[in-house]
């Protein structure tokens, strides 16, 4: 369905969902209790949210989870 888990092993047990929701044209991620839902930016031809692009925010998120 088009679903992206990152799972996590260290420093401790963890998943973050990436999935799409394709009636609403965006990308919705589920990641340390909290969820986010990024909109299509044409200026950016991204998905994003507050003009941080997909990429950008699973890095952010990753690197904040490894280093709490």
């Amino acid at each position: 369905n088009g679903v992206l888990n990152l799972v996590f092993e260290e420093p401790k047990e963890a998943k973050f969902v990436v999935s799409p929701n394709a009636p609403v044209r965006q990308v919705w991620v589920s990641a340390m209790a909290r969820s986010y839902k990024l909109a299509w930016d044409p200026a950016r031809d991204a998905f994003a949210l507050n003009g941080e692009p997909l990429e950008a925010l699973l890095a952010r998120l990753t690197a904040e989870f490894v280093s709490a």
